[in-house]
């Protein structure tokens, strides 16, 4: 099996690992009122509260890594210059991509033009060449 097809797998199988964790305390929970329903005696807030916690938790946790999972997923069909915005530092919101993806976009796409500039003048100078080379700085301050 190639190598990209395991290591995808393993990312999909943390996923997976935090669902059945999920459940685990959701199993509880409801073990516990089924026994209290049978029982007829009133479930302690106490008791169930920290099955709800982990449950939420988990599930949260699971949903997170499946985003990371999408970004990366999606990172490959997206051109170069902006696959930073499938970074793991990039917050998920209620969105993947974070609320202020247009915005990411914009700054991405200016860095990207000033990046080009720069490169193209040194390319075609073999070295780089400050703004105020161009100007005549040197000849009216130099």
């Amino acid at each position: 099996m190639p190598r990209a097809t395991k290591t995808r797998d393993l990312g999909l199988q943390e996923v997976q690992k935090n669902i059945i964790k999920s459940a685990q305390p959701m199993l509880l929970l409801f073990d516990t009122v089924v026994k209290a329903k049978e029982e007829k005696k009133a479930i302690q807030p106490m008791e169930i509260l920290p099955m709800l916690a982990d449950a939420v938790t988990l599930t949260g946790h699971g949903s997170y890594l499946a985003s990371l999972k999408r970004k990366e997923f999606l990172k490959l069909d997206i051109s170069a210059a902006y696959q930073s915005v499938c970074s793991k530092s990039n917050p998920v919101t209620t969105f993947l991509f974070g609320d202020e993806l247009p915005k990411r976009i914009k700054e991405i796409g200016e860095v990207n033009t000033i990046s080009r500039k720069t490169l193209a003048k040194v390319i075609t100078t073999g070295r780089y060449v400050p703004e105020y080379e161009n100007n005549n700085y040197n000849q009216q301050f130099g």
